[in-house]
């Protein structure tokens, strides 16, 4: 009786599917800095750096077989591995949402070595914040890289 009843108000059920919210705008605004981002990271650009990365964000490395570490995000630029020892970080894969002045990037990346031809992803988690119309990364939680099985 009891399945009986949850199948009939089941079938009640209306799911409720709210395709990302944002304008194209926002959505290219949030590419361009995302992608800024990387670029910065990979030429170790400070200045480029500060235009997209706010003061004081913070980013979550996950450290593969040791804790993850939260670390000031400036501090990338001096550290060898991650996301600035790689050439040709390009994006595979972007998640977008906004929600007023605060937006979420999902974002696979993919990179290689330089030593022969496998290629690596990392999936990288962005919060960014918008202030007086400009958007900038707020926090980062950066992904391990593996060894990337699809082009």
């Amino acid at each position: 009786m009891l399945q009986c009843l949850s199948l009939a108000l089941l079938a009640g059920c209306q799911f409720e599917y709210r395709a990302p919210s944002g304008s194209r705008v926002e959505d290219a605004a949030l590419q361009g800095v995302t992608a800024a981002f990387y670029a910065a990271l990979t030429r170790h650009d400070t200045a480029a750096f500060g235009r997209v990365v706010w003061p004081t964000a913070s980013a979550l490395i996950d450290g593969g077989a040791s804790p993850a570490t939260l670390v000031p995000l400036r501090t990338l630029l001096d550290l060898p591995g991650q996301r600035s020892e790689r050439t040709g970080i390009r994006l595979v894969r972007s998640d977008l949402r906004t929600d007023g002045d605060l937006a979420t990037a999902r974002l696979v990346i993919a990179a290689s070595p330089g030593t022969g031809d496998d290629e690596y992803e990392a999936t990288d988690f962005l919060t960014l914040a918008r202030r007086d119309g400009s958007w900038r990364i707020a926090h980062a939680a950066l992904g391990t890289w593996r060894l990337r099985s699809a082009p």
